[in-house]
């Protein structure tokens, strides 16, 4: 019996890893917790079917097969006791810092002392790293979990799917040290609010400004988003949605040939902060535990880096 348990993000750092011949068994931690709603306070069965209910209504996936994978991947995480050594393969961006503090939080819960568990912060990403590079994180780098990396993580978690952003936002000014790049992944998350002056989320602004710079192709859109990011991290479907909703709400639209996008006269306003996007559309938007209303518009203030209601 296998008895080393790996957790990893993403099918390709899993592959990557048994194509290396890293042995023992594997989850997948596929979730993009930077986008919906994250609720607390649940078990982590409700909290993955409404994950899947989620992924599956944004058009990623179909609801039964994201089910039965996350009910898979929850029997293998249950099962933890019979591994004696488990390793959590996690990058340094935002999508897989929030899943570290999600595991961490359940591992809390449940893990005794004698449990070996293994944080591995990889700063580059994996799919970069020789064979002998990822070896030497599991011999040489690897970080055993100690009751300050619970502290932080149950901390963090607490705060992410806390119904307003204000704890999440008091973390930048905790030692938050022992889990690297935490503090540059609460800030991130904190620029995807809304912005106080336009309404645009970072991610919305990007891809806006690269728009209005002539750059015309999805494809092309994405790349240049994805280098002013201090580290990517979003994927192109996710990406895709957030295009369609700025198509939906007239900041860009459809090139004559329908092969590319361009600004409109509305986007540009909005772009360089003349007005504010929500004086004319409907916000319905999740980000963790904060549900972003037109009653409860929650903003980011770039100026100041802060947080406050609108």
């Amino acid at each position: 019996m296998n008895r080393t348990l790996h957790i990893v993000n993403g099918d390709f750092n899993l592959n990557r890893l048994v194509d290396i011949g890293i042995g023992g068994d594997f989850i997948m931690w596929g979730d993009f917790l930077y986008s919906g709603e994250v609720k607390g306070g649940i078990s982590l069965e409700e909290f993955s079917r409404r994950r899947a209910e989620y992924i599956a209504s944004i058009g990623i996936g179909n609801f039964n097969e994201l089910d039965r994978e996350f009910r898979t991947r929850n029997g293998i995480l249950n099962s933890f006791r019979k591994y004696l050594k488990i390793y959590l393969w996690f990058e340094a961006d935002i999508y897989d810092r929030l899943q570290l503090i999600q595991i961490l939080d359940w591992f809390r819960r449940y893990a005794s002392n004698g449990v070996g568990i293994y944080v591995l912060n990889i700063e580059r990403p994996l799919n970069l790293l020789t064979r002998d590079e990822i070896m030497d994180y599991i011999i040489f780098y690897r970080e055993r979990v100690t009751p300050t990396h619970y502290d932080i993580a149950q901390m963090a978690w607490s705060a992410f799917t806390s119904h307003t952003p204000y704890p999440w936002y008091r973390l930048l000014f905790n030692n938050l040290e022992a889990i690297p790049h935490l503090k540059s992944t609460i800030k991130r998350v904190l620029e995807e609010y809304p912005d106080i002056k336009s309404g645009l989320s970072r991610t919305e602004y990007q891809a806006l400004l690269t728009i209005s710079h002539g750059i015309e192709t999805l494809k092309d859109i994405y790349v240049a988003v994805q280098k002013m990011e201090e580290l990517p991290f979003m994927g192109e479907e996710i990406f895709l949605y957030n295009i369609n909703a700025i198509i939906d709400m007239n900041l860009v639209k459809h090139t004559k040939d329908g092969r590319g996008f361009e600004m409109t006269s509305f986007g540009r306003a909005i772009l360089d902060g003349e007005d504010f996007l929500y004086n004319y559309h409907q916000i319905d938007r999740w980000i963790g535990g904060v549900h972003i209303t037109n009653s409860n518009l929650w903003c980011w203030d770039r100026d100041s880096s802060s947080i406050s209601e609108r």
